[in-house]
């Protein structure tokens, strides 16, 4: 458990000093979401989010972030839960836990060479542009992926509640 959970970077501080070490010599890749109820498109979206790149980061949105953007009664996992399951994926590298007044400072710490965002996810990237501003200011460049898996978390959702 232990290899796990030192995946996962408590503070902003700790994850800037980790990213300065490496990103000289690695292609660092950053991405965000809930990751409430995980399912193959999430796994198919982090592992190809890992093949451009090096190092993976996955920014994890709080339990406050994440009942904003699905809605109430999410997420089903507090984000500790979300985070230790996101950081048991071998080909991630790190977790950070992050609110939504600090998605901004989260890319002016990490500086990735690739955001990686979704096209299918609640947040569209036209509504991120304060995010791809950021990544872009630092020298980073924006990867949009479709989706990878036709059934999304609210579908599997939606399934439970008629079972």
């Amino acid at each position: 458990m232990r290899d796990i959970e030192i995946k996962i970077i408590k503070k902003l501080k700790g994850l800037r000093h980790v990213c300065n070490k490496i990103r000289q010599t690695r292609t660092i890749i950053l991405t965000t979401g809930a990751y409430d109820i995980m399912h193959k498109g999430h796994i198919l979206y982090l592992n190809n989010a890992k093949e451009l790149g090096d190092i993976l980061i996955v920014g994890i949105n709080d339990d406050c972030f994440t009942r904003k953007i699905k809605g109430p009664g999410r997420p089903y996992n507090n984000q500790e839960s979300r985070a230790l399951v996101v950081a048991s994926i071998v080909f991630v590298d790190f977790v950070y836990i992050f609110g939504i007044s600090e998605d901004v400072e989260l890319i002016h710490a990490v500086r990735p060479h690739i955001f990686v965002m979704s096209s299918s996810s609640h947040r569209k990237p036209e509504s991120r542009q304060h995010q791809i501003n950021a990544v872009i200011k630092h020298g980073g460049k924006i990867k949009v992926f479709k989706p990878f898996y036709r059934v999304h978390s609210s579908d599997i959702i939606k399934k439970m509640k008629k079972s």
